[in-house]
């Protein structure tokens, strides 16, 4: 018994197995490239470049060596960026991969006083900071008073 084309399977019953396989082998790859776009373009959405510049608030030299911590609370688990000074007192942090958020930035260096600051950095987007530490008084030292005796 032959099946006429006007039959149950409607529409679809004129076109050929392989012209179905043809148009979902199409559709798979489209949606394949378009998952990849996407996630490529979800990856880099955050990406900023953070530029902290650290001197002696006394002075104003630059601090070679001081630690520069950069914290994001965005996330479960938070994200972390570490990174040190250069002789001119800069570093410069990137790909910082959480944007459009509150960022803690801690400074500390040895001989000054820890700063922290928050930072609302927007996404696709170069921060610059510009943060000047303290130094720590050294305590004074007692002089030992001599009483001459007789």
């Amino acid at each position: 018994m032959a099946k006429s084309k006007a039959g149950s399977g409607g529409w679809r019953q004129g076109l050929r197995r392989q012209e179905w396989r043809q148009f979902w082998y199409s559709a798979g790859v489209l949606a394949f490239a378009l998952g990849v776009l996407l996630v490529t373009t979800a990856a880099r959405q955050y990406d900023i470049k953070l530029i902290v510049t650290v001197t002696d608030c006394v002075t104003g030299q630059p601090i070679q060596g001081a630690t520069v911590n950069v914290l994001s609370a965005a996330t479960a688990r938070g994200s972390q960026y570490l990174a040190t000074t250069d002789a001119s007192g800069q570093v410069v942090i990137e790909p910082v991969r959480v944007g459009d958020v509150d960022h803690t930035v801690e400074v500390l260096a040895a001989g000054f006083r820890t700063v922290t600051k928050s930072q609302y950095m927007r996404a696709w987007s170069t921060v610059e900071m510009n943060i000047c530490l303290e130094p720590v008084a050294a305590p004074p030292t007692e002089t030992p008073t001599v009483t001459p005796t007789l």
